[in-house]
């Protein structure tokens, strides 16, 4: 029998040849499984101690994922692998109530989408609390929204007014995004820098779908594009609106 920190109860081997499919992996298997009889789990010998965590997160979905040996008899049959579209054993799921996204072992761990580290709870919940750029220094109630009509942004020196509506008297460009600025948008008194009011909420850091690494927002000033998403070991940079 053999104990592993990952399952409640030991698996026993098999010790004959037969075919079989892997609760934890879902790939076919040939010879001497491992088995739980508690609750009928046949396992490769590699996943009985497989170094997968039980959580991770992935660029693919914005929740994180927990991995099960099966699914719930009323979950089976809305559930497929939103990676490659089929149902079978093995699969990491997301515990989120009513979300049914589900992805096999070996399509949630490809190094394509997963960064090969597990989740950390504390390392999400500041993702998700997101550090901000700007400090609001003035707010007013319009029916049931909250505006920011004064912010200071870590970008610059000045303190930023809301423009809320109205024709822009100058042409300029939005410091963020590049584009030609246009209301609602924020601006210094000295006509230095101008952000759209949606750049200013842009999070410092944010996951893009196609690459596993956490993207921070940086002001690109060498070439004056305005602000991007890099991670700078793989040379990876994004435009904030057109690639995200």
């Amino acid at each position: 029998m053999v104990t592993v920190t990952s399952h409640e109860h030991p698996f026993t081997l098999v010790k004959r040849k037969i075919k079989f499919i892997c609760d934890f992996c879902g790939i076919d298997g040939g010879r001497n499984p491992y088995i739980c009889t508690t609750c009928d789990l046949m396992v490769h010998k590699g996943c009985i101690s497989s170094t997968l965590p039980h959580t991770i997160k992935i660029t693919r979905h914005h929740h994180h994922l927990s991995h099960h040996y099966y699914l719930q008899k009323s979950q089976s049959n809305a559930w497929e692998c939103r990676i490659c579209l089929n149902l079978d054993h093995g699969s990491y799921s997301c515990s989120v109530f009513d979300c049914n996204y589900i992805a096999h072992v070996r399509c949630a761990t490809d190094t394509s989408i997963w960064g090969g580290t597990p989740w950390v709870e504390d390392k999400d919940e500041a993702l998700q609390e997101s550090i901000n750029l700007i400090t609001v220094l003035k707010k007013i109630s319009v029916r049931e929204d909250v505006l920011a009509t004064e912010i200071k942004h870590a970008y610059h020196e000045h303190d930023l007014i809301l423009t809320f509506s109205g024709e822009v008297q100058d042409v300029n460009n939005c410091d963020g995004c590049m584009r030609p600025i246009s209301a609602p948008y924020n601006s210094c008194e000295q006509g230095e820098f101008f952000l759209h009011m949606s750049c200013t909420e842009l999070p410092i850091q944010k996951q893009h779908l196609s690459h596993t690494h956490l993207l921070t927002l940086i002001k690109d000033e060498l070439v004056s594009r305005g602000d991007t998403y890099d991670h700078l070991p793989c040379g990876l940079r994004l435009n904030p609106y057109l690639d995200t």
